[in-house]
């Protein structure tokens, strides 16, 4: 996992002030998204090594931050969350979800301006999700919907090394976990990729484990 971390990278500058040292430190670029908002101040004092460890604690939360950006919002569960190419996609449920009553959605895009909800209201997901699991020596799982004649299937692709054909001119590397979003219509299909040396969230096969409990139908088996 990539960190956003470094002063070039946090926008850091300090300066002394009747020998207190103020901290100015603009948001962090994350997942390819350029650094905006205003800067913040912080007055850390005037001990050297209290500034240190502030400025640590600091630079530390900024890294964290933008590392970990989802769509999902507090209080919610991430059933699952990653960063495909400079854009976020997050499959968020309320934390009471059951048979009858919570609700979950799809979110794709930026945290300040999704481009992308489905359902637009916070619905339960029996009438809109289905999942699926396949298992064997490589096994995928996928939470799928439906938006006009557009297929979107939210999947995990796990391919046990001795599964990968030698012949395919593909790295081990990169066949052994994929994850993204395939987006199908007339017109064939499309993989949004996420980015493979960022992490991911993903909770779809524990997601289809307790389908019944949460009321969301099955292609499988």
């Amino acid at each position: 996992m990539k960190r956003a971390c470094g002063l070039a990278r946090t926008g850091l500058s300090s300066q002394s002030e009747s020998g207190a040292t103020k901290v100015r430190l603009r948001p962090a670029a994350s997942a390819g998204r350029p650094a905006s908002g205003p800067p913040l101040t912080y007055n850390v004092g005037q001990n050297p090594a209290m500034n240190n460890f502030a400025l640590a604690l600091l630079l530390l939360a900024l890294a964290n931050t933008a590392s970990s950006a989802t769509l999902c919002e507090l209080g919610e569960v991430v059933l699952f969350n990653c960063n495909a190419a400079t854009k976020t996609v997050s499959l968020c449920r309320s934390s009471d979800l059951s048979e009858t009553v919570g609700y979950m959605q799809y979110r794709y895009g930026h945290p300040e301006r999704p481009e992308m909800v489905f359902p637009k209201a916070k619905k339960h997901p029996s009438r809109y999700f289905s999942v699926s699991y396949v298992p064997g020596r490589s096994y995928y799982s996928s939470v799928s919907f439906e938006v006009g004649k557009f297929k979107y299937e939210v999947y995990s692709l796990q391919a046990l090394p001795d599964a990968v054909d030698p012949n395919n001119n593909v790295s081990s590397e990169e066949c052994d976990l994929r994850h993204g979003v395939w987006v199908t219509s007339a017109k064939g299909i499309y993989d949004v990729r996420c980015n493979c040396n960022e992490q991911t969230v993903d909770g779809l096969k524990e997601f289809f484990d307790q389908r019944e409990v949460f009321g969301v139908s099955s292609s499988w088996p």
